[in-house]
């Protein structure tokens, strides 16, 4: 029996199972790994105290896996997903696991967005990963004696090094630390502009991801937006002059290192959803960048926009399967057309949304919520919903799953627009 698939947060040989990159959190959702023989396992939901009280389970958001073998052994792995009843479900978790119920679709999904990686910065497709009645059945080829699997593009520790590393020397970019994350590690982010052309003759775009830890393709956005912005191309260099970007790739550092799990009010792993602390700043990250922010628009810097990227599930039903954007209907016409403008410009010249969709749906913000928070203090705050599976791709017409190269093109056309948009006239 193979003894050295381990749960990849807390790598330990004793450890027989693969699960959640969860660490040791309150509301871990596990997957144990029952061995069939012939290097294949079988990964079941187990659920902990809170959801055999609710009756609520996790979705794959957060399916991880560091796998300890041979370089080119071949792995068989079926997932399989929790069949629940969501009358069954606690009123406190009521309208969760309705929500809930409805997430099989994507589950399926998963077959066309399942990852291996021998370094955790280069990703490729399982192209063997099948829907098997109600399971998910994938088989592959190891790349490496210690690999990684994933559903979903993750984005890792050793990329966001790489990243600081790439764009370190830089003349284009300055990392800067805003405070302490709630672990005690740094709350980094990136300035990119040119220097040389003066501040008060630009304009400047806030943008931050991983709010949620477990939502990366944000992350993957941003990244590639700094590296673009950082370059020598035409349009960069345009860019720079015309243009500040603020950017902070990941707000919950501690969740995000960790693996947070996903459960029902969709908290980091000490219970604090960091998209409701926008009113009380009660986390340092968070009061961190209301500082920032705030000290920025003192000195006079004229913000066209703050955008937030969340991950969605990537639903065929669901704006989100593309990008969406969440437009704030509550902030009157002319801020609702300001921002309706935006969406029209990124579906007309981003990849990631299909130009025959609408590409927004509308809510109202609440003020504890960023774009609330946004809207109130700056004005122009916008909430993207970024795939977490499958992105459109407009040269063949559909939608495709998730890739390094899609977010890389995504980051850059965006960048790209918000320029546009910030000199419209």
């Amino acid at each position: 029996m193979r003894q050295d698939i381990c749960l990849a947060a807390n790598f330990d040989e004793k450890v027989k199972y693969m699960a959640y990159i969860t660490g040791q959190t309150t509301h871990g959702c596990c997957l144990p790994a029952k061995y069939l023989g012939n290097n294949s396992f079988v990964c079941e939901p187990d659920i902990d105290e809170l959801h055999k009280i609710h009756k609520i389970y996790n979705d794959y958001h957060a399916w991880y896996a560091k796998i300890v073998g041979r370089k080119g052994e071949k792995i068989q792995i079926r997932l399989k997903w929790p069949v629940f009843d969501p009358d069954a479900v606690s009123d406190e978790y009521k309208n969760w696991a309705y929500y809930s119920v409805d997430w099989p679709p994507f589950f399926h999904a998963l077959k066309d967005a399942m990852y291996i990686s021998g370094d955790e910065i280069h990703w490729e497709r399982i192209l063997d990963a099948k829907e098997d009645g109600t399971d998910i059945l994938m088989e592959f080829e190891l790349p490496e004696d210690i690999s990684y699997v994933s559903a979903l593009l993750r984005y890792t520790d050793t990329n966001f090094k790489n990243l600081k590393k790439t764009v370190s020397d830089s003349k284009y970019v300055q990392k800067i630390v805003l405070g302490e994350a709630m672990d005690g590690s740094e709350l980094e982010s990136f300035v990119v502009t040119d220097f040389d052309v003066p501040s008060s003759e630009k304009k400047t775009a806030y943008l931050h991801a991983a709010q949620h830890c477990h939502e990366h393709p944000g992350c993957h956005v941003l990244d590639y937006m700094i590296r673009f912005l950082a370059g020598e191309s035409e349009a960069a260099q345009k860019i720079r002059k015309r243009m500040i970007f603020r950017i902070t790739p990941i707000v919950d550092k501690m969740g995000w290192r960790i693996g947070s799990e996903i459960n029902p009010e969709r908290l980091n792993s000490n219970d604090f959803n960091y998209n409701r602390d926008w009113v009380d700043f009660k986390l340092p990250e968070t009061k961190a960048i209301d500082a920032y922010l705030t000290s920025l628009k003192e000195r006079g810097e004229q913000f066209v926009l703050l955008a937030d990227l969340h991950g969605g599930t990537g639903d065929e039903s669901d704006y989100t399967s593309g990008a969406g954007l969440t437009v704030d209907n509550t902030c009157g016409d002319e801020f609702r057309k300001y921002m309706e403008r935006l969406v029209d410009l990124i579906r007309e010249n981003c990849d990631y949304i299909n130009p025959d969709e609408e590409g927004y749906g509308y809510g109202g913000s609440i003020p504890q919520m960023f774009s609330g928070y946004a809207k109130k203090k700056f004005g122009p705050g916008v909430t993207f919903e970024i795939s977490m599976s499958k992105i459109w791709d407009r040269e063949i017409g559909h939608r495709i799953p998730n890739s390094q190269f899609a977010f890389k093109r995504f980051g850059e056309q965006l960048a790209c627009v918000i320029d546009k948009f910030a000199y419209e006239k």
